[in-house]
């Protein structure tokens, strides 16, 4: 885990690639289901998953069983491959043998958080039309109304707790017998077929529905080196790319899950790496500023980690550094770059390169493109292209959508980031293109701003935002969550950003202290929704209404 991969730059065609897997990792034919299936067996008496919220812990050999029974049931009810399962639903005991039985019946599912609103659940199922439905009871109201909206005439069946009348997903689990005995995992008809579906971030607008084969997901199952010893931590539900990671690796390597129904939140987090000695754990950038100021992190420890891994932001150097003062010398940072649609693209190894998201994993090659396509070489900023080994399928019913971003005879897609490679070959994220704001003349990234920003160690949370005036399109104005026991005022900001950045860069629109910056389900900013905040606490302060 801790030897960076090497990236190669081919200056005739201005293509940098990562090392070049040379051999297939599984036989085309074998689904995704069966490769779990085959792990899962290994070991029956290791510690699969511990539920901390219940209460509940699950050995392989009880995981096994309880995921051939969902995967029979499911094949009962006569679903076919290219049906879709629904799931919203929170990280609970059972959310494992569903995700598994799905994938040993080789029937795909599309899973959505339950923090999601009517609009968007309407929106992303009625790409997929789920046959079937898996929910908790807490949002079983609003997945009814949405099954009757869409006219989907499809059965619901509760996870978590008990909604009377509806059926639950314990009513799988009867006894099998024979069935259970000489069940073997449904085989599939080629690697390219759909293994599932994910939600794309939804920063910039409703999400998409991300096809992923059971090709993507075995190269993803590939790559997990954990083993018995290991505690693997993550908040994150299956809604998510890590989330799925959790349940893959677990798996694969015969490593412990440890989940809770509840979000995170920096107590809880240092109690449970405290309580149950984890080994690994997945971080967002935003978790380790909210650890760095929490008082628990004096009375809790960490040094049980031997590896924590982060991804979905860039993490300012100070953060980095406070946060290593509470681990064990010897336990790693990987912070890497990825996107749903592509997979993982990139990783660093903590303190490699400042700022840098590391170098290219294998089989991944990214050109950097100007406005026109053109590729560009080593320091120059332009969009990030990538492609791999592995055909991407699309977002799902949305052809236009994906001919925006992903040329199919090439492979190459449009990640809609602005970067650069810089001499030695590392890659650095500068900000999302359309994110980039003009204001006076010039092109201002925000992000740049709020890295500035939060090097003041009284600042726990950014968000700058370009506002409209009456003679500038936008004035760069900032959001920001104080730290805890902090008393930082306006002013000291403003003068922390115009001592250290460009004139044109200054806070000209403002400061304006929060208590909550809009981010989506997987923590990234919402600067659309902020923007709005914003604007209309600017308009407050110059009394126009």
């Amino acid at each position: 885990m801790g030897a960076a991969p090497s990236t190669e730059y081919d200056p005739e065609r201005k293509i940098w690639s990562g090392p070049n897997l040379k051999h297939k990792l599984f036989h085309p034919d074998v689904s995704i289901g069966q490769v779990l299936y085959d792990r899962i067996r290994i070991n029956p008496k290791n510690v699969l998953q511990i539920s901390d919220s219940e209460g509940i812990t699950f050995t392989n050999e009880q995981a096994l069983s309880m995921s051939v029974k969902v995967a029979l049931s499911l094949l009962d009810l006569k679903l076919k491959q290219s049906d879709f399962i629904g799931i919203m639903a929170t990280n609970t005991s059972y959310l494992m043998p569903l995700c598994y039985g799905s994938f040993f019946a080789s029937i795909p599912f599309h899973p959505l958080d339950v923090c999601f609103d009517k609009e968007m659940v309407l929106h992303c199922w009625s790409k997929s039309r789920p046959k079937i439905l898996f929910c908790d009871a807490s949002v079983y109201d609003l997945v009814k109304e949405v099954v009757e909206e869409l006219q989907l005439n499809s059965p619901i069946y509760i996870i978590k707790d008990r909604v009377e009348g509806v059926k639950h997903i314990e009513d799988m689990f009867g006894e099998r017998g024979l069935q259970e005995t000489f069940f073997r995992p449904q085989s599939i008809e080629n690697e390219d077929q759909t293994a599932l579906i994910l939600c794309s971030s939804g920063s910039t607008g409703l999400p998409k529905a991300v096809t992923l084969s059971h090709h993507f997901v075995k190269t993803v199952a590939a790559f997990f080196f954990d083993t018995c010893e290991d505690v693997f931590l993550t908040f994150n539900s299956l809604f998510w790319v890590s989330g799925l990671n959790g349940f893959l690796n677990t798996a694969m390597t015969g490593s412990t899950r440890l989940v809770t129904c509840e979000s995170f939140n920096p107590e809880l987090c240092l109690n449970l790496v405290d309580k149950y000695k984890v080994t690994k754990i997945f971080l967002l950038p935003m978790n380790l500023a909210a650890i760095n100021n929490c008082p628990d992190k004096e009375t809790k420890s960490l040094k049980s980690l031997t590896a924590i891994l982060s991804a979905g932001a860039k993490i300012p150097d100070e953060t980095l550094t406070s946060f290593k003062k509470l681990l064990n010398p010897k336990c790693l940072f990987i912070h890497g770059y990825a996107c749903t649609e592509k997979g993982g693209i990139a990783t660093s190894v903590f303190g490699k390169v400042a700022g840098s998201c590391g170098k290219l994993l294998p089989s991944a090659e990214v050109k950097i493109v100007d406005d026109n396509g053109n590729p560009l070489g080593p320091n120059e900023d332009g969009e990030i292209v990538t492609r791999n080994r592995i055909p991407w399928k699309g977002y799902y019913n949305d052809e236009e959508a994906t001919k925006e971003v992903y040329d199919e005879k090439t492979d190459w897609y449009r990640t809609g980031d602005l970067g650069h490679f810089d001499d030695e070959g590392n890659l650095f994220i500068v900000d999302r293109i359309k994110e980039i704001m003009k204001s006076k003349g010039f092109h201002i990234s925000p992000t740049e701003i709020e890295v500035h920003i939060t090097k003041l160690p009284q600042v726990s949370e950014v968000c700058v935002v370009g506002i409209p005036d009456v003679n500038t399109v936008n004035l760069p104005a900032a959001m920001v969550i104080k730290a805890a026991g902090s008393e930082i005022s306006e002013e000291e900001i403003l003068k922390h950003v115009s001592e250290n950045m460009h004139h044109f860069k200054h806070l000209t629109g403002g400061v304006y202290f929060v208590e909550q910056i809009p981010r989506t389900i997987s923590g990234k900013l919402l600067r659309r929704k902020a923007r709005v905040i914003v604007e209309e606490l600017y308009k407050e302060r110059l009394g126009v209404k």
